[in-house]
């Protein structure tokens, strides 16, 4: 009896041995899946994305990105849809020190400008940690203002990665409110509510050299992208992209559009 539990205890182990191996294979088929599509996507890449504003629809946006988006891109807005998942529950941005919540939201957007810290709509409690980077003033504060429908040009949204069996890859993109039509679109091992590494990098400025393909950090290649119109752009990106921009179309509203573009 005690030889037949050792060998129960051997064909056990064995199965739960072959189950991990195919579990950790799958992963790392998903990850390979998702490096060859990206990086063949990177390549489509437009050189910029030109808009006056921006909704992020997946609070993946850092600090940085922000900032510099409201300030070197200038936009003249960014809004934000706060987070309903249980694991950023009412997050709207990223920080290295996890994410940025809005707890005292009542509606489902926060139009986001850079204002003065003397400004009604002032959130002291939205400052980053280390203070506004120069050239910004110390009385500088993010306004928020709360909005039931977001009314941006372009809108940043994802279709989460399932890692459960059956595993599916995911995709972020930027698609113009106006016309539904994709801009750019990056595949995704990203499940949802995740923020992978880049969620606290700054964009890159005109004299920098081209970024590198990160193909775990979409929203910040993404994000990359937008410059506002009276921005000096960029004329080529890293990965070979095209040598050219895309300029979003006159605004109508996001309730005619609305579900435009979006296969979440």
């Amino acid at each position: 009896m005690r030889w037949k539990g050792v060998l129960a205890a051997i064909v056990i182990g064995g199965a739960a041995v072959s189950i991990l191996a195919y579990s950790v294979n799958s992963r790392m088929a998903l990850r390979e899946g998702v490096k060859q599509s990206c990086v063949a996507e990177f390549k489509t890449l437009p050189a910029f994305i030109e808009t006056a504003s921006v909704v992020d629809q997946t609070a993946g946006l850092g600090y940085p990105e922000l900032i510099q988006l409201l300030s070197e891109r200038s936009l003249d807005f960014v809004e934000v849809k706060i987070a309903e998942e249980p694991v950023k529950a009412k997050a709207v941005l990223y920080a290295q020190s996890g994410w940025v919540k809005a707890d005292w939201a009542k509606k489902p957007y926060l139009r986001l400008t850079l204002g003065k810290a003397s400004a009604a709509s002032c959130r002291p409690e939205l400052k980053p940690s280390s203070g506004w980077p120069a050239p910004l003033k110390p009385d500088t504060c993010l306004l928020a203002v709360e909005v039931d429908t977001p009314s941006a040009q372009v809108r940043i949204e994802q279709l989460a990665a399932k890692r459960t069996w059956p595993r599916s890859l995911g995709w972020r993109q930027v698609v113009d409110v106006n016309s539904g039509r994709v801009l750019a679109r990056l595949t995704s091992d990203e499940e949802q509510g995740i923020a992978w590494r880049g969620s606290a990098a700054r964009l890159r400025r005109l004299n920098d050299v081209p970024k590198t393909i990160d193909c775990h950090a979409p929203h910040l290649q993404l994000a990359d992208l937008l410059y506002g119109p009276r921005n000096a752009k960029p004329t080529t990106r890293a990965g070979g992209g095209i040598e050219s921009g895309i300029a979003t179309e006159p605004f109508r509203s996001f309730e005619s559009m609305s579900g435009s573009g979006s296969e979440l």
